[in-house]
């Protein structure tokens, strides 16, 4: 932030997290995460939106980091990526039918690491998109 002429506080370093489609409808990512971390499965979701250049819009993307200890419990030590794909896909999809169309969930991203968190401990946003990007366009390229 900074102080004007008048001693007058501005707010500049927090944005919004709102993703607005090009129909102008609003996305708020904190509730598709709240609803994703729902399922026992997931440990930590973050949803970021990345804009498609073949649809004009934006696509919805979930970071989503596994729960190890309900993997473990459901599959044994040794569970593979498979089971984690299909848990997460079996997530989305939950996610998807209890939402409006524009809101879905169009592509999931798995990962490991823990996001990192801020003294209140929340999700700290920043860097999560960057990060995931790769995968993403791996995924766009295969759809």
């Amino acid at each position: 932030g900074h102080l004007d002429r008048d001693g007058f506080l501005y707010i500049s370093g927090k944005k919004k997290n709102v993703i607005v489609t090009a129909s102008g409808k609003n996305v708020f990512p904190e509730e598709l995460e709240d609803m994703l971390r729902r399922n026992r499965f997931v440990n930590e979701a973050v949803v970021v939106g990345y804009v498609n250049e073949s649809r004009e819009d934006y696509d919805i993307v979930a970071v989503l980091r596994p729960e190890a200890s309900e993997f473990e419990e459901a599959y044994g030590k040794n569970y593979s990526r498979g089971q984690v794909d299909a848990e997460f896909n079996r997530a989305v999809e939950d996610v998807n039918r209890a939402v409006a169309p524009f809101k879905k969930i169009r592509f999931f991203v798995v990962r490991n690491e823990e996001f990192g968190m801020n003294s209140s401990r929340k999700v700290r946003r920043g860097g999560v998109a960057e990060a995931a990007k790769t995968e993403y366009l791996r995924k766009l390229a295969r759809s």
